[in-house]
């Protein structure tokens, strides 16, 4: 008796992983056969799941992998990880999606500082933008986008496009919200934007 109601109880629990996995939210349906297989360890349909499920994080991380979205393949792959920790073939793909990551972040990094050694200064900004967006925390980036966006904007302003200058030092604001070079630059330019209109107003007829 106790086993007949021990196997409808991993019935049911599987069948709630089998609705979560058709709906496509996987780590719920994965909790769910792990579930199931704690009280049997040997079930084949939640082995069958969990197979299937391994499957599509790896095919996706290889989409995302192609695609050189190296650290959406990454995550990817962490997830079956999760599932099975000792996957060799997995750990030899998250290690080359790392590398090829790093190369790529680097990249970026490197032809930006030509870009900005040549005075280049959108071309660098163009160049870290794309680097910061694969890797946000790589400081020494930051603190070239931060310069070369100040540098820019200091250009701008200098030639009263005040609106193309606002633009630059606000993009260091996304990056660090309460810096100071770019908050007193914003506060120049928008009291100059101001007092420019109100000569075109007095001017005007």
């Amino acid at each position: 008796m106790a086993h007949k109601k021990q196997r409808k109880i991993i019935k049911t629990i599987i069948s709630e992983g089998v609705r979560y996995y058709e709906r496509g939210k996987y780590s719920k349906a994965i909790d769910k056969f792990r579930q199931g297989l704690k009280l049997n360890h040997r079930n084949k349909e939640a082995l069958s799941y969990i197979n299937k499920i391994t499957q599509k994080y790896f095919e996706k991380g290889m989409t995302f992998y192609k695609k050189n979205e190296y650290n959406k393949a990454i995550s990817c792959w962490d997830k079956i990880l999760e599932i099975n920790p000792g996957n060799k073939e997995i750990k030899m793909w998250r290690r080359k999606a790392k590398k090829d990551f790093n190369e790529k972040v680097y990249v970026f990094y490197k032809n930006g500082i030509d870009k900005y050694n040549e005075g280049n200064y959108p071309g660098a900004l163009t160049l870290w933008k794309r680097g910061l967006e694969c890797a946000p925390g790589h400081k020494e980036m930051q603190q070239f986008f931060i310069e070369a966006n100040l540098a820019q904007g200091i250009l701008y302003y200098r030639e009263n496009k005040l609106g193309g200058a606002i633009l630059y030092w606000k993009e260091i604001l996304k990056i660090k919200s309460k810096y100071p070079k770019a908050l007193k630059y914003l506060r120049r330019a928008k009291t100059k934007q101001k007092r420019l209109r109100e000569l075109n107003n007095k001017s005007s007829p």
